[in-house]
């Protein structure tokens, strides 16, 4: 009987300790980019914030005169974009399931490969609700060729 009880606050205890359900978020970032440039090459990186919810519903989005900033690593993870960042604040309506879409063009000075990401942070207001949200895209891997290859 003892070996019962403790098999049943066992139980007890392992079902409590599981973690609750993630809430998930009603955004999505992604991010797209040639997989391979040369180098002195000027090419666009384009980065998406994109809603879940019906596409007619009109949304109340805050921050930055650019929603997303980009992170460009070489291979030891070191920045090597400088970030200039307007910290102006916008609010903006938007509706559909595509909220913002912006690119980044910037050219690479050496060969190697690259791990670049975006990241989107904004508020999004509901009536007197404010939920604020810093999103990064999956990274993705650029190889940059030099031009006389």
């Amino acid at each position: 009987m003892g070996k019962m009880n403790i098999l049943i606050v066992l139980f007890i205890l392992l079902t409590g300790c599981s973690s609750p359900p993630e809430e998930s978020s009603p955004f999505s970032v992604s991010i797209s980019a040639p997989e391979q440039v040369l180098v002195d090459e000027d090419f666009a990186i384009t980065a998406q914030l994109t809603h879940s919810g019906e596409p007619e519903e009109s949304y109340v989005l805050e921050g930055r005169e650019n929603i997303f900033y980009f992170l460009i690593k070489n291979s030891e993870g070191n920045l090597v974009n400088s970030l200039a960042i307007h910290d102006l604040g916008l609010v903006r309506t938007a509706s559909g399931n595509i909220l913002a879409e912006e690119d980044y063009i910037y050219k690479f000075k050496e060969p190697g490969t690259y791990i670049i990401s975006a990241v989107a942070e904004f508020s999004w207001i509901q009536g007197d609700e404010r939920s604020s949200y810093s999103l990064e895209t999956e990274l993705k891997r650029i190889t940059v060729a030099s031009s006389s290859e």
